[in-house]
């Protein structure tokens, strides 16, 4: 995300063949942390084109998805939205975001 909150910022990585969409996802998940929100970890299933990804928050967290500002929204689920279906190697057509299986709004 660009500090304008804007539009994204391309960069190309490589990633791991074994794991491709679970390492995109760590490296996007990298920049997401801040001194106020953080993760404490994610899983991700991919089924006929749509990646599922259950993020976690820590217990004892002061903040919840659904107090992210648009801009924060859009740096978390956009660019890992964009990420994996900007990326044809992936096959990835869909992303949807769920927090211990209930959907997030993202």
């Amino acid at each position: 995300m660009d500090n304008q909150c804007k539009g994204f910022v391309s960069e190309k990585v490589r990633v791991p063949a074994d794991q491709p969409v679970t390492k995109a996802i760590a490296m996007v998940l990298e920049n997401a942390d801040n001194a106020d929100f953080s993760l404490s970890g994610y899983r991700v299933s991919v089924s006929s084109g749509v990646a599922t990804i259950d993020l976690r928050l820590p217990p004892a967290s002061k903040r919840r998805f659904s107090s992210l500002s648009n801009c924060e929204q859009l740096a978390l689920f956009g660019s890992l939205r964009k990420t994996l279906t900007g990326n044809k190697p992936l096959k990835v057509r869909g992303v949807k975001f769920v927090d211990r299986g209930k959907e997030i709004k993202g």
